[in-house]
């Protein structure tokens, strides 16, 4: 059984191009064969469709096709994407009672893009990998997917993107450079994230809980857009990079940070109190929080929102097992 937690989904979408952009495919797919070669614990982690090989990349030709015009390619690449091959995400599909997938006017729900975003929903660390030079342009991050037919939406939902192998090198080297216990975490943190202020005991409640690297990874992806965030606002107000940002992690249904219900505020107004990180004399109420929610235990990442007026940085106050299931 497959692992889904961290995993990067083939954007099928990406390989659809015309005619005179083939040879460069072929490059980019030599390229990210010698990344699989280079790192062999990568390969289970890179996700295709089970039919990928069979579709349609030009319009006459299939994958299938364009590889075998390139012999020292193709036996690589159908032994990877074809029979035999994988891991096929469409093996272990997520499953949604809502199941209809957009990008753009492309419907995706059976695609790779696809099933990124409902990993997406279900709290895992799910990213597309894009090839660079198809019909529609993929060279940004995050691509946003959307849930539900046009004409009755249902969500949006931000799935990170990488679209060159570069960026999985550089994405695969921070993941090994990742501190292997939580009571390691905090001066990582400190050093990775400087707009973010972290108490001195934010993680005091994890220690307990088995370390889990995909947790750990995406409590840093959570930190990194907090620390964007302040990034996207030297003056005090967003820019628009700082505001889609804001739009894609605060707002929606499945939004990763998200404020506490009235009534948990009230119930547990006492478990959400902290010290300030900045003036431990006084006291912050922070119930706004960061998930995630695939660890074992769902864990919560509270911070100080909206930021006071003039406040340049994010006092992040707590990270742990979520207060509220207490």
């Amino acid at each position: 059984m497959m692992c889904h937690e961290g995993q990067r989904y083939i954007n099928d979408l990406s390989l659809q191009r015309q005619q005179a952009h083939i040879e460069a495919l072929i490059s980019e797919l030599e390229a990210l064969l010698k990344f699989r070669h280079r790192n062999p614990s990568f390969r289970d982690r890179l996700l295709c469709t089970g039919s990928l090989a069979d579709c349609s990349v030009t319009h006459d030709r299939t994958f299938r096709e364009v590889i075998a015009s390139n012999r020292n390619l193709s036996g690589q690449v159908l032994r990877w994407m074809g029979n035999g091959g994988g891991p096929f995400w469409d093996d272990e599909r997520a499953k949604n009672k809502d199941d209809y997938f957009q990008y753009g006017i492309h419907d995706v729900t059976e695609q790779g893009l696809g099933e990124a975003a409902r990993r997406r929903l279900l709290g895992q660390d799910a990213r597309s990998f894009s090839f660079p030079g198809g019909q529609c342009s993929f060279t940004y991050s995050p691509l946003t997917v959307q849930q539900g037919l046009s004409e009755e939406p249902l969500e949006q939902i931000p799935v990170p993107n990488l679209w060159t192998v570069e960026s999985l090198d550089q994405e695969q080297a921070a993941e090994t450079a990742l501190p292997k216990s939580w009571s390691t975490l905090l001066p990582y943190f400190r050093q990775k994230f400087p707009h973010i202020i972290f108490s001195d005991t934010v993680m005091e409640e994890l220690k307990p809980c088995p370390y889990q690297h995909s947790s750990a990874n995406e409590i840093g992806v959570l930190l990194d857009v907090l620390n964007r965030l302040c990034a996207e606002s030297p003056s005090g107000q967003l820019t628009s990079s700082g505001l889609e940002l804001h739009k894609n992690y605060f707002n929606g249904e499945n939004a990763k940070f998200t404020d506490e219900s009235s009534t948990n505020q009230r119930d547990f107004k006492k478990e959400m109190t902290f010290f300030d990180p900045t003036d431990p004399s006084q006291h912050l109420f922070c119930s706004w929080h960061g998930k995630v929610n695939h660890a074992v235990t769902p864990l919560r990442i509270h911070f100080q929102w909206p930021r006071p007026a003039g406040e340049q940085h994010i006092k992040v106050v707590y990270i742990g097992p979520k207060i509220t299931r207490r």
